[in-house]
């Protein structure tokens, strides 16, 4: 432990939680598997906050966008919103994958309402995107 009181393995973990309550944005790059790149940004929300709250400007909804190259999909870009329990998701992919993701968009409006969510929006476009930088 350090004079913080965390563990010294926790603290780049600590570090970006704090930087995403001070700033309200969180980003990532990294490997998620061994050789699967990934890019992720959190992002409150600044057009929702709190009901009955306008002041305190407490996020009520976020932001995330994903990028990443999968092996059956290809790359794959995601933006989701969550407002509450409503959950809007925006995907961007190869025409293959853009069609697979369409194919079992029922399965994850399923999975989705199985982790207390409602899947208000789903949206898949297809597009090239670019895969996520290999290196951090």
């Amino acid at each position: 432990r350090d004079v913080t009181g965390v563990q010294t393995c926790a603290l780049p973990i600590s570090r970006q939680q704090f930087q995403l309550l001070a700033g309200g944005q969180f980003q990532w790059r990294g490997e998620v598997w061994p050789g699967m790149p990934l890019d992720w940004q959190i992002e409150a929300d600044p057009d929702h906050h709190m009901p009955g709250a306008p002041d305190l400007k407490v996020p009520r909804a976020w932001r995330t966008r994903v990028v990443l190259n999968l092996r059956d999909l290809g790359p794959v870009e995601a933006e989701l919103r969550l407002n509450g329990t409503r959950l809007s998701a925006s995907m961007r992919a190869s025409a293959n994958g853009a069609r697979r993701l369409q194919a079992h968009a029922s399965a994850l409006t399923h999975r989705m309402a199985g982790a207390g969510l409602q899947l208000t929006e789903l949206a898949v476009e297809t597009h090239a995107v670019a895969s996520p930088d290999p290196k951090p």
